[in-house]
């Protein structure tokens, strides 16, 4: 009973999130949903293809775990395959295609927004991701202390201090700024390898994503000058989404 009323929950979930999709962004979720079809559909031809492999008996289960994902994937119906996950827009003026996100740079991911106008702001070729709503680190309460502590040794200096190394974690975790410290200002400084509190600002933010890559997720919220920004993690892929990013991947 409990896992028929998860599922049941789940649908409305998914309903929600698929209705809301088709109300904001009713082409990229279409185009989404599309893909997604056709995925479902040659999962189920593999699955079938395994369940009833006797070509002389097509009706005897071969595999009893392929049948059973047969079942599951009938009571989850249509809407399994309604997009499941936070939709990022990246704009980026770079004059080639963004098909990967590249594990380099300062931060080693992707800097998104859940709002076009805001990430056109950044660049005229918009992209679009899709990230697992289980995959976003949003809050502090996402990792657990100890595992962001480690993260925060690890991209500090050797050698500074237990306290320093507590606080700049801390800070980094809850979306703290630099402005916000007790640490002593050289202090802090020194730490993060900065000139001053705007480059400290962008350590602590790259030491979030740190943190956020070494505990698995694959997207991490960051604030920014528009509220809420997103740094995407290596392993979701970018799709061209405007006229000007398609261009580019044609080239």
């Amino acid at each position: 009973m409990a896992g028929l009323l998860g599922e049941i929950f789940s649908q409305g979930d998914r309903a929600k999130r698929f209705i809301g999709g088709l109300l904001g962004d009713p082409i990229g979720t279409m185009a989404q949903t599309a893909g997604l079809l056709g995925d479902f559909r040659r999962e189920d031809q593999a699955l079938n293809a395994r369940a009833f492999a006797d070509p002389s008996n097509p009706l005897r289960v071969t595999d009893p775990s392929a049948m059973h994902q047969l079942g599951d994937r009938m009571l989850a119906g249509p809407l399994s395959m309604a997009p499941v996950g936070m939709i990022l827009y990246h704009g980026s003026n770079s004059p080639t295609a963004v098909r990967q996100i590249q594990d380099r740079g300062p931060f080693g991911g992707l800097f998104s927004s859940p709002s076009q106008e805001s990430a056109l702001s950044h660049g005229g070729s918009l992209y679009r991701m899709t990230v697992p709503d289980k995959a976003v680190m949003q809050s502090a309460s996402d990792v657990e202390w100890d595992k962001a502590l480690k993260s925060a040794k690890s991209f500090l200096p050797k050698g500074t201090a237990d306290d320093v190394a507590e606080e700049l974690a801390d800070m980094a975790l809850y979306n703290r700024g630099a402005w916000n410290a007790s640490l002593d200002e050289d202090v802090m400084l020194k730490a993060l390898r900065s000139g001053d509190l705007g480059e400290a600002d962008w350590a602590l933010q790259e030491l979030r994503g740190r943190m956020a890559k070494d505990a698995g997720f694959k997207a991490v919220h960051m604030p920014d000058e528009h509220g809420s920004s997103y740094l995407v993690l290596p392993g979701t892929t970018p799709r061209p989404y405007n006229t000007q990013a398609k261009t580019l991947f044609r080239k």
